[in-house]
Order: structure tokens, then C-alpha cells, then sequence
């Protein structure tokens, strides 16, 4: 039923003032949205470009508007452009995937990128509408937990060959089950000795001062330590401190006496460079 042209007359106006304001408001969440908001004809011409667009491909919207969204594809991505296209003109709707885009100045970005067909007040489809995010911030992320978790998995693996080493090392000896199991304890504890000092240095290698200051942490009070010091890599600190371990539980059995006599120094010197350690009783 159509309205009288009285009707009509009043609420016409009103309508039009409806739809222009309706047409700002949502121009406006556009505007200011984070994301890059794209369209472009049929022919693949840019015809609109948001401040997020400016933000993350670095043109403006004079610069881009009127020329060819390829613009913003890699040359060895530039087959996405006419696929992208072929669906939206077939009603299809390209769901967020991950890719890749060119700025400006020619530096590569990571983007999750959404495309949907426009369609004019007739339903026929006139264009695309692409929203892409930068993903840059989040791909690092995932490569540093990717890296950490090959870099745990390295570590773990050496830390088990290291365990499995000491283990047939000591079940060799031929000591008693009590005996072996005291001398494995005491081995896996100086193991994580070294990973705490390790740990300690973000795993950039560890103090060989650390080490035998632990090491002989029982001997603090006749213990000193000077010189250059040096700084090893994991398997060589895992070595190094299972060789001063075996040398401080030696010292312990039988070099030192029970009951310290003055004036009877006794020595053990360990010479790289101008380093110099010394325990004395």
C-alpha cells in the first residue's frame, strides 16, 4: 500500500535525514577502526581507504584511491588478487586467512586478511569489501614459543643422554646397590648445580668460578678463587662440573684430614690462562 502524497512528502525527508545519518555513523566506526579497511571495484580499483589502512600500509587515501589493489601484493603473490576476485563476483565470501602484504617502502607484513562481496540497493554485487589485521606482533610471537620449545627439546635431550652417561658410569663401578646409589644422587645433584648456574646466566654459558665455588662449597672457609675467569657452554659446563665433582668428593674421602693442622697448606691449583684456583687446609 503506498503512502498519501502528504505522507510521503513529510516522511520522505525524514527518511532520507535517517539514512544519511545512519550512513555517517557507520563511515565513522570505518574511520576509526584499527583494522585496514579496503574496497575496490571489479576491476580490482581501490575505491575507499580507512586511517587503519594509512596506519598499516603507510599510504595515504590520495595515494591509493583510483589505482589497483595489487599495488599491496608481493610480486610472488600476485595470483591471490584475480582468485580473491573470481569468488566475490561469484557471491562467495573469502574467510580470514593468514598472508602476506607489501607497504610503502617495500618491508613485508603479516596480515589476517577477510574479503566480502558489496552489493548495490539491487542485490548485484559492485565490489569487495577486504579488512586486514596486522599479524606482524603474533607471528614473532608463535616463532620465539617455537623456537623455545625446539631449544627446550635439544636441551632436555642432552640433559637425558648426560643422565643415561653417569648412570651406566656409576652402576659399573662395582659398589653396592646403597653405595651406587648415593654416588648417582650426589652426580645428578652436581648436574643440577650446573643448569642452576645456567639458568642463572639465561643458559649464555656458565661462570667456571661458579661452578667450583659450588663445587667445593664445603671447603668455603679454605677456599679462594681469582684470576680471569671462563665461561663454557652447556655440555662443557655439564663435563666440567661432574670432573670437579668427582674431585671434591675425592678431597672429601681422603685428601683432607678430619682435624686441620696449621700451617699445613695443601694445594690444588687448576691453570687456564692467567686463572687461578686454590683450595687450601
Amino acid at each position: 500500500m503506498s503512502l498519501p502524497p502528504d505522507v510521503d512528502r513529510v516522511l520522505g525527508p525524514l527518511a532520507r535525514s535517517r539514512a544519511d545519518e545512519l550512513a555517517y555513523y557507520l563511515a565513522s566506526i570505518v574511520e576509526a577502526s584499527d583494522d585496514a579497511i579496503i574496497t575496490n571495484d571489479l576491476n580490482g580499483i581501490i575505491t575507499s581507504w580507512n586511517r587503519g589502512a594509512e596506519r598499516i600500509y603507510g599510504y595515504t587515501a590520495e595515494e591509493t584511491i583510483g589505482r589497483p589493489v595489487a599495488m599491496l601484493i608481493p610480486v610472488n603473490r600476485n595470483d591471490e588478487a584475480p582468485a580473491i576476485l573470481d569468488r566475490i563476483k561469484r557471491g562467495e565470501r573469502v574467510e580470514s586467512y593468514e598472508t602476506i602484504r607489501q607497504r610503502k617502502h617495500g618491508s613485508l607484513i603479516d596480515i589476517s586478511l577477510t574479503v566480502s562481496p558489496i552489493r548495490d540497493a539491487q542485490g548485484k554485487i559492485i565490489g569487495a569489501s577486504k579488512v586486514s589485521r596486522d599479524i606482524t606482533e603474533r607471528k614473532r610471537a608463535q616463532e620465539r614459543q617455537q623456537f623455545l620449545i625446539r631449544e627446550l627439546e635439544h636441551r632436555a635431550n642432552n640433559l637425558f643422554a648426560v643422565i643415561q652417561s653417569v648412570i651406566n658410569h656409576t652402576l659399573v663401578e662395582g659398589q653396592t646397590l646403597a653405595g651406587a646409589r648415593k654416588v648417582l644422587t650426589d652426580r645428578v645433584m652436581a648436574l643440577a648445580q650446573a643448569h642452576s648456574i645456567l639458568a642463572d646466566a639465561a643458559w649464555r654459558g656458565a661462570s667456571l668460578a661458579k661452578i667450583i665455588q659450588r663445587s667445593f662449597a664445603g671447603f668455603s672457609t679454605r677456599l679462594d678463587v681469582h684470576g680471569c675467569d671462563i665461561i663454557l657452554n652447556t655440555p662443557a659446563a655439564q663435563q666440567f662440573v661432574l670432573a670437579v665433582h668427582e674431585s671434591s668428593a675425592a678431597m672429601r674421602r681422603t685428601a683432607l684430614p678430619r682435624t686441620p693442622r696449621p700451617n699445613s697448606p695443601r694445594r690444588a691449583r687448576a691453570r687456564r690462562q692467567s686463572s687461578l684456583i686454590r683450595a687450601t687446609s
